[in-house]
């Protein structure tokens, strides 16, 4: 779900936008394998995986490194 091109590894996802780049990437805040399996499998809509990540990020393990990483965001 973090790839620059589209599923034939070549041709570049147009949702990328030229010229912006991140400075940081957190593990922590990559959906769990299990959700992403799930959505591959079309066992989830879309908006299913999206309200399961949101939730996965609201979850008390995850929630303090993304208010961490706000904060910092927003210093």
């Amino acid at each position: 779900m973090s790839r620059h091109t589209k599923e034939d590894g070549i041709t570049p996802d147009e949702r990328i936008i030229e010229g912006v780049s991140f400075d940081e990437w957190r593990k922590e805040f990559a959906p769990p394998e299990k959700l992403v399996g799930a959505y591959y499998r079309n066992e989830l809509s879309w908006e299913d995986f999206e309200k399961k990540y949101f939730d996965f990020l609201r979850s008390a393990e995850i929630k303090p490194y993304v208010e961490a990483f706000a904060k910092r965001c927003t210093e």
